[in-house]
């Protein structure tokens, strides 16, 4: 089981390769005014996958309708950035997790959750992020998630994050998810995304060191597919793309990252987006389906 911050890493970072957002400004114009600091600006976000539905929301009012829609970049830029996420790991495990950062939300998405967190290493889509100091969230409240109106799990902030877990397999494609906070120091808020299924992949067993990774999946409605290989103690190697692309290459510089004649991790997970905005927070919501295997770091061919 991947730890969680490996897994707010990951989710962290799944806008990477994402298409130009989508900003619904909700149609009370005090819920406007209130929501402090708009969505980043997605500039630094390639602009080839996901429509991210962003929506403006009154703390007060989570449920607030939206009307007419914007672009992320005319939106601006909101002060901070969180993460929460439904994932569906397989192997009848469900995670609940999630953390609200002082860094914003573009920051956020590439993995940099604090000051001591930095780039390894970098090719698009291809990110290893080592942060040096533990996550440290800010206090939102009891976090839950519901899906198809049922509530299924909560967590309490813990350890620097929020996380939760469910013994059950879940999320099949076309679930409504929905994940709220009671709010505290973040205002209470509710976001609603629909889960993908997840798309037709064989992972490999074996994987060559120094040797560029190629993954393949089948169609695919999810807006976006992250990979991401990891063995032992050093960070991981997170790779995100459009699911339309239907294949994501690992360089070989990355996977060279990992000592040969050790078993890794190597996990495919399909997942939407939807990113709201309430008070100073810019709040990507997220749900997941995942499927992983442990292979072999063989010597290079």
């Amino acid at each position: 089981m991947r730890s969680v911050q490996a897994l707010l890493a990951s989710a962290g970072v799944a806008l990477l390769g994402c298409a130009e957002s989508t900003t619904l400004v909700a149609d009370d114009h005090a819920a406007v005014e209130d929501a402090a600091g708009p969505i980043a600006d997605a500039a630094g976000i390639d602009s080839a996958g996901v429509d991210a539905r962003v929506q403006a929301v009154d703390a007060r009012a989570p449920d607030a309708t939206t009307a007419d829609a914007i672009t992320a970049d005319d939106a601006g830029s909101a002060s901070h950035g969180a993460v929460v996420s439904l994932d569906d790991q397989g192997a009848g495990r469900v995670a609940l997790v999630g953390g609200f950062f002082e860094a914003p939300i573009t920051d956020v998405r590439r993995g940099l959750f604090n000051a001591s967190c930095t780039i390894l290493l970098e090719a698009v889509p291809c990110r290893v992020v080592s942060c040096a100091s533990p996550l440290s969230s800010t206090d939102a409240g009891l976090l839950a998630a519901a899906v198809d109106g049922a509530p299924l799990t909560s967590a309490t902030l813990a350890g620097g994050a929020y996380a939760g877990w469910v013994d059950r397999t879940l999320l099949s494609g076309g679930e409504r998810v929905t994940l709220s906070a009671t709010g505290a120091l973040v205002p209470a808020f509710s976001v609603d995304v629909v889960a993908p299924a997840l798309p037709a992949v064989t992972l490999p067993t074996t994987i060559f060191f120094r040797t560029e990774l190629v993954i393949t999946w089948g169609p695919t409605t999810a807006e976006s597919v992250q990979v991401v290989l990891s063995a032992g103690l050093a960070p991981d190697t997170v790779c995100t793309v459009p699911g339309a692309d239907r294949s994501v290459t690992i360089p070989a510089a990355f996977v060279g990252r990992y000592s040969s004649g050790v078993y890794g991790r190597l996990s495919f997970t399909a997942f939407d987006t939807t990113t709201i905005l309430v008070g100073d927070y810019a709040i990507d919501g997220r749900a997941a389906t995942h499927v992983g295997v442990g292979p072999l770091i063989a010597p290079q061919r």
